[in-house]
């Protein structure tokens, strides 16, 4: 089994997108734990393994190929406003 590591996180306004909404804190952290939520329900629904470390890096460890894997987080991730960087 692999295991596939990713790190989310909320980016606020940027020069590119200026418009985009500022977060507090708590409305950040809500949006990674409604994350971290989604991915537990939906890769240990197929036999993954799900965790998350103090700092929020998620691991997934499993058989899918990491292209599948990384697609799935990537639209989980669109569906909540989030980005992460991989691991």
């Amino acid at each position: 089994m692999k295991t596939y590591s990713y790190m989310p996180y909320y980016q606020g306004p940027t020069p590119n997108n200026p418009m985009r909404d500022e977060l507090s804190a708590d409305e950040k952290e809500q949006k990674l734990a409604v994350f971290y939520a989604d991915m537990a329900t939906h890769f240990e629904d197929v036999g993954c393994t799900v965790k998350r470390n103090r700092a929020g890096l998620i691991s997934i460890t499993t058989d899918m190929p990491e292209k599948d894997c990384h697609d799935i987080v990537k639209r989980l991730l669109i569906s909540l406003d989030l980005r992460a960087d991989k691991f």
